[in-house]
């Protein structure tokens, strides 16, 4: 696996995030349109993003290859929840933190920045393996990530009830229309083709912009001094993706898979985390704080795992 590709996608990664602090700090964009920019990307930039992986003559993999890509993200996120146990443990994180850890712990930005440096390595095809990832992630998002997030908030909210509707989001449409395709082997029409994948292209620019216009909200004198999150980043961003190796090494024969699940444990704290608390009242600072951090630090850690285990 080739380290210098990784590495120059985190640096464009990151230069493209730098570039939506600027154009926040210049009134480019506003807190309004990032709101907006962000919905675009979830609902409409991103799915075609996933769809694109399957749209092309090149293929990857067969459906019992799906089914065993979906068993191994399934365990893999049950794996994480049992980590996220004892992180709070491990941290010493003060009770009303011990929610939102635990969630920094299993969410990580598989869809903002995992798909493109999997399809940067791999290929656009591998995006519907990373289609099949993103299926237990919304579900989990959903139901134990909402309760983790929401657990020890203080501000009378009422607690959100589990709603069969906030799965049925367009990330997860998208993925199981994906597999549909391919399983079917559905040739769509050139002039439909050729529109989504155009679409698709503008998902990782804006993506990381948006996360570039959330800097502006964080105070980095805090950030920096917070030596908790930076234990927290090490565990999440080296130590985790260095044992899942080790263990799945041998299991995975397969080394695109193998490669793609080592890959998106390396990823930093997803942005939902932050999306979801501060919908229903939880730490969303802390989490955003976590975000930052993880993803400044993963410029840095994703090239250095990478190069260590591969």
């Amino acid at each position: 696996m080739d380290v210098t590709i990784i590495f120059n996608q985190m640096i464009v990664l990151f230069l493209i995030m730098l570039l939506g602090y600027y154009c926040f700090r210049k009134d480019i964009i506003t807190e309004d349109s990032s709101k907006k920019l962000s919905g675009l990307v979830v609902n409409i930039t991103n799915p075609a993003l996933i769809l694109s992986g399957v749209l092309g003559d090149s293929k990857i993999g067969t459906p019992s290859d799906l089914v065993f890509v979906a068993i191994v993200s399934t365990i893999m996120h049950f794996g994480l929840i049992v980590i996220a146990v004892v992180i709070p443990k491990i941290l010493r994180t003060p009770k009303s933190e011990d929610g939102i850890y635990k969630a920094m712990t299993v969410f990580s930005n598989m869809g903002f920045m995992g798909f493109p440096i999997i399809s940067a390595i791999f290929g656009r095809e591998v995006l519907l393996y990373g289609a099949i990832f993103l299926l237990p992630y919304n579900i989990l998002a959903y139901t134990y990530g909402v309760y983790m997030l929401t657990k020890d908030n203080k501000d009378g909210k009422e607690k959100p009830k589990f709603n069969i509707k906030n799965l049925l989001n367009p990330g997860v449409i998208g993925s199981i229309v994906a597999i549909g395709i391919f399983i079917f082997n559905i040739k769509l029409p050139i002039f439909l083709v050729s529109s989504i994948n155009m679409v698709s292209n503008v998902t990782t620019p804006l993506s990381m912009m948006v996360i570039g216009v959330s800097i502006v909200h964080i105070s980095i004198g805090k950030l920096f001094t917070n030596g908790r999150l930076y234990i927290f980043s090490l565990i999440k961003l080296i130590i985790i993706p260095s044992i899942a190796f080790f263990i799945l090494k041998p299991i995975i024969k397969d080394e695109v898979i193998f490669g793609t699940t080592v890959i998106m444990l390396c990823m930093p704290v997803g942005s939902m985390t932050a999306m979801l608390a501060k919908e229903h009242g939880g730490n969303d600072k802390l989490a955003s704080q976590g975000i930052l951090l993880t993803t400044i630090i993963s410029v840095i850690t994703i090239p250095l795992v990478v190069l260590i285990l591969f």
